[in-house]
């Protein structure tokens, strides 16, 4: 019953395009080197919200990617929620064009001074020349320092392209932490740097 309930919350999340994969890129292109750009990638979400486990609050998210090579990324987020803080530093390595695994280390208040790790697939939704949403998904296992065990987490992020290197952001990510259902949802402004 608890892998229906997973596929239903990531099939919900890739259907809403509301939503933002880990709080940064959306696709390897978001880290062009072209046009004098650094192939950094940050954004800032001034709407963020995590709900679940009985803790609801609202906040901010900013993130920073820097890819190191052609095929390697590193870069990590924080976010301010409820006066509460979460960071995650990771490392994504694509072994496609389009998809690839990131390993992420997870810390912050209520953690007991343990780190959480997360191993996630993910993969670039393809986006058609009438639609510039670009999208990926993306899941995997989160380990839960509390529980010392292993739960499936998932989400999906969403990109809107502007002009100059901005687009609007948007996150939607699921994941199991001590025994609670947790939600966390953003909503910004990315840049190509």
């Amino acid at each position: 019953m608890n892998i229906f309930r997973y596929a239903i919350v990531l099939g919900a999340a890739s259907v809403a395009v509301s939503a933002n994969a880990q709080f940064g890129a959306t696709s390897k292109s978001d880290f062009s080197m072209d046009a004098g750009k650094q192939g950094l990638y940050g954004t800032y979400s001034p709407f963020a919200r995590t709900s679940g486990g009985g803790a609801n609050g609202n906040g901010y998210v900013f993130s920073l990617e820097k890819m190191t090579s052609d095929d390697t990324m590193i870069g990590g987020f924080f976010s301010r929620i409820d006066g509460g803080n979460l960071y995650q530093v990771h490392y994504r390595k694509y072994m496609m064009e389009d998809a690839g695994y990131q390993f992420g280390i997870l810390g912050g208040d209520g953690f007991n001074n343990k780190n959480d790790f997360s191993l996630s697939y993910f993969k670039e939704l393809p986006s058609s020349d009438k639609m510039a949403i670009r999208a990926n998904v993306f899941g995997g296992v989160y380990y839960d320092s509390t529980d010392k065990k292993f739960n499936l987490q998932g989400g999906v992020k969403a990109a809107y392209p502007l002009q100059n290197g901005f687009s609007v952001d948007a996150t939607f990510w699921y994941l199991t932490r001590g025994g609670s259902s947790f939600n966390f949802i953003s909503v910004g402004i990315g840049y190509r740097f």
